[in-house]
């Protein structure tokens, strides 16, 4: 984000989250989860995305998790991923047109 919000060109970017599986219902995820609530779960996933293509560049699990768990947390974590990167996009160019389109600040003199 800084480098974007820098005006440094990228060719995409990289977004990662944390899923936590529930210890008693491997239905049950946390997505971003807390350092409290990570103390907690029976395993956990972090995933990174591409927002230029579709698969997954980073994959890590600690702990025990099924396949369902697994490809359930891949599913929720592209569409929180693909909605966070509209969102930021959206806001970083509402925020470069509004710097632009904003008054020039000059220095005034006083005459006196």
């Amino acid at each position: 984000c800084a480098l974007v919000d820098a005006g440094i060109q990228c060719s995409s970017l990289i977004n990662a989250i944390c899923v936590a599986i529930d210890k008693e219902d491997d239905d049950s995820m946390l997505l971003d989860p807390t350092a409290k609530e990570l103390q907690s779960v029976k395993s956990t996933i972090t995933l990174a995305f591409s927002s230029k293509s579709p698969g997954i560049i980073l994959s890590q699990t600690t702990g025990l998790l099924s396949d369902k768990s697994y490809n359930d947390a891949i599913n929720a974590s592209r569409t929180v991923v693909h909605k966070k990167v509209q969102n930021f996009v959206r806001r970083f160019f509402d925020g470069v047109f509004l710097r632009s389109s904003a008054p020039k600040k000059t220095k005034g003199t006083k005459n006196g």
